[in-house]
Parts: structure tokens; sequence; C-alpha cells
């Protein structure tokens, strides 16, 4: 996560986030939970939120002396929220049993049941869209007096991850390691194109600019045109690629395989 003009990375098994400058320096490592971080997304301001393997998602800040204070802890999951996205002054957070939790000043505004642990969530203004392996789901959002519903609006092949620039979204082929690109806009979400280029399953995918990167198992990040899709640059890797983040300067950093950070030069 790049949060604050800081990189923050977790998965460790002790539950631990590190922080790192923009040259990756560590700047300070603090316990987070007790367990596995699953998640972590920025929220207003100066905080943000982290899942875990715990069930428990936690609301922090970061003070101006560089110490994080939590705020709050988030319950109602009764399994791991393994997805957290901040829009519009919400939270949305998606577990391995299938629900979508809406949040919103620390209360549950209300639960969507997917029926599908959720490998990746998006959240873009009237709708969300939440994909396992097999099918992304989009939903549109109703909200009644102070409760939230959800209701299918389509569903299109596809499995994690997901992002999206404008109007299209990006999601990977159930059966091979291309990146397929729909229309998000357009009734029954129509194919636009796919990227192919990757020789393994492909983990993570963000955008700067005109460029789309995704990363990989086989090694290796590539960069895309957004204008007209092509490959424009496939850059080795010291390792699996599992997580990308951009920060607001066109920064692109890659993590993976072994602990590794990098900064890709896009």
């Amino acid at each position: 996560m790049w949060h604050n003009g800081k990189l923050f990375s977790g998965g460790y098994a002790n539950g631990k986030i590190k922080v790192w400058s923009s040259d990756l320096k560590l700047l300070k490592e603090f316990d987070a939970h007790d367990y596995p971080i699953y998640h972590m997304t920025p929220g207003s301001g100066s905080t943000f939120y982290t899942s875990s393997s715990d069930c428990a998602i936690k609301h922090w800040d970061e003070a101006g002396d560089g110490s994080f204070k939590l705020l709050a802890t988030l319950e109602g999951h009764n399994e791991p929220p393994r997805k957290l996205r901040f829009f519009n002054g919400r939270l949305y957070s998606g577990d391995e049993k299938g629900d979508v939790k809406v949040w919103e000043d620390g209360k549950c505004l209300g639960t969507i049941e997917t029926m599908e642990e959720i490998w990746d969530l998006l959240a873009i203004q009237d709708h969300f869209v939440t994909v396992r392996h097999i099918d992304v789901t989009i939903y549109s959002i109703v909200q009644r007096d102070d409760k939230i519903r959800g209701s299918v609006r389509n569903s299109i092949p596809g499995r994690a991850p997901l992002h999206t620039v404008g109007n299209r979204l990006f999601c990977i082929d159930r059966n091979d390691n291309v990146v397929n690109v729909h229309d998000l806009e357009k009734s029954g979400n129509p194919l636009l194109g796919s990227l192919r280029g990757h020789d393994a399953i492909i983990n993570a995918i963000t955008a700067v600019g005109d460029r789309l990167i995704t990363g990989a198992c086989d090694n290796s990040a590539i960069v895309w045109n957004l204008e007209n899709l092509n490959q424009q640059e496939k850059i080795p890797m010291d390792g699996y690629v599992n997580a990308l983040v951009v920060t607001e300067d066109g920064k692109v950093y890659a993590a993976g395989e072994n602990k590794f950070i990098a900064c890709i030069q896009v």
C-alpha cells in the first residue's frame, strides 16, 4: 500500500507492518495484528485500514511523529476479510465466506451475501465488483433508509485480480494467463480486447497515466499501452510478483517472492 508518502508492506507471519521511504529505506515497523495481514487500504486523510486472518479490521491513524494509533477495531466478519476498499467515505470489506460489508464512521450499514469467497473487490460509484476464480460479478448498490442492499447487475467470465481505468474493467481470463478488457458501462459489459504476454498466473494489476502494469508468477512485470492495448515493455523481476502499487507521482513498486520490493521505471 502507498499512503501518506510512504510504502507499507504486510503479509508477514507475525502480523507486523513495515513502513518504507520512497527509496526503500525501512523507516518503521509495528505490530498491527496477532496474525498475518491479509490486506490494507488507505482511508480518509492520514488514516488507513488493515485486515487479518483474525477476522478483525483495524482502523489506524499516523501521527505527526510517525507513530501509529489504533482508532477502532471493526468486528462482524465470521471469516477473514480478504479485501478492503475505501470509496466516497465508505469502507467495503469482502471475506472468505463471500460476505461484503459496507462501513461508514465505524458502523456497518449492511451485508451483501455473494455466496463466493472474495478474492478481489472494487467499489465504483453506485456499484461494486467481486470475483473469485470463475466469474466476475457486478452489483448495484441500493440504500434504503440507513441500510445497504446489493443486487446483481451482471456476471462475466473471469478471475482475480481486478482493476478499472475509466469505463474499462480489467480481469484475468478463466483458463489462460491473459488480461481481458470489458466495457464497464455498456449493457452486458462486452469484451473490448485481451492482453497476452505473461507465461504464468497473473497476480497483480495497476495503472499509471496511459499505461497498465501487470505482475505474474513468470518473474516479470509487463507495461501495456492503454490506448491501443499493446505490450510496451516486459521487465524481468527477482521472483514472483504478488503486488503492485502506484504513487501520486507515478512511481510503481512491485513486491513478491522472497519478500523482495522493487521500484519499477515505467
